[in-house]
């Protein structure tokens, strides 16, 4: 029979220490946790709120630890007006930057403005190349938009858009590589 210690419990000090420290241990891996929140699920969070005043902030935090989506979400609150003032060149400004982090979306999404679906001037070199780059990284509405844009190009228009992709070193992959050197020639 277990004998009483000097509280009148059962059990020795110890014992009842491991035990206790064995039921912390079982229920918190019983009860579901929240994954950390970072920055960037905070400001997400933060905008499905509609407090886009915190999800800039959020979103900014982010940025400084160099998160490419982030640069995307606030691009995005830019280009709507949500939480700032409407400024599509403040929203292209941060979608290139994550563009040129490698997110796909972000590609896209400078293609779309640069081809004139917002208040930044139309330029359809321009846009060949970021729908050049999203659709060699396998998107689908990159590729479909590409092969309309091309219909609305002219040769000049096209040979100068793949010389831009070359001149700045994009891959056929969507990746950025080294820029290849023009041979000199013998004179």
């Amino acid at each position: 029979m277990p004998k009483l210690d000097d509280h009148g419990k059962y059990g020795s000090g110890i014992g009842r220490s491991i035990a206790v420290l064995m039921v912390i241990i079982v229920s918190l891996l019983a009860v579901p946790r929240m994954a950390a929140a970072g920055p960037l699920e905070g400001g997400a969070a933060a905008e499905k709120r509609g407090d886009y005043r915190a999800a800039i902030k959020q979103y900014r935090k982010a940025v400084k630890r160099g998160d490419v989506k982030a640069k995307f979400a606030l691009g995005k609150l830019y280009l709507d007006g949500r939480g700032v003032k409407k400024d599509a060149g403040e929203a292209l400004k941060w979608f290139r930057g994550s563009a040129q982090g490698g997110n796909v979306e972000a590609q896209r999404m400078m293609a779309i403005i640069y081809d004139g679906s917002h208040s930044v001037k139309r330029d359809r070199v321009r846009a060949f190349k970021w729908y050049s780059i999203a659709a060699r990284r396998g998107d689908q509405e990159a590729r479909i938009l590409l092969t309309r844009l091309k219909r609305r190009m002219n040769h000049s228009q096209l040979k100068r858009g793949q010389k831009l992709l070359e001149r700045e070193g994009w891959t056929a992959s969507g990746k950025k590589g080294p820029r290849k050197r023009r041979a000199r020639r013998a004179r």
